[in-house]
């Protein structure tokens, strides 16, 4: 969700912060403080941040339907779909407490 928000404006979580540092320098180091130093689910959440962050930013520049969307970009729209699912579910909850 994070990424998604940042995709919009907000302030980029640190998976996704990490995952634009390994994109600016070309790739991490294998080994000596590099990926294979990494946690597992450090490097896998931010290359979650990362396809999330871009494909919320890829919907929001497309000028077409959302019919359009899907049938360009299936992946990306299965993600957009699934951020959004997830903050309807969290609004319900706010609204429920």
């Amino acid at each position: 969700m994070a990424a998604a928000s940042a995709a919009e404006g907000g302030e980029p979580p640190p998976a996704l912060e990490l995952a634009w540092t390994i994109d600016y320098y070309g790739g991490a180091p294998l080994v000596l403080g590099g990926v294979l130093d990494q946690p597992v689910q450090l490097t896998n959440e931010s290359r979650a941040a990362r396809n999330v962050y871009n494909a919320m930013q890829h919907y929001k520049r497309f000028s077409g339907t959302d019919e359009e969307y899907q049938q360009q970009f299936p992946d990306n729209h299965k993600i957009k779909n699934s951020v959004f699912k997830l903050r309807m579910e969290k609004k319900k909850r706010d609204r429920n407490r």
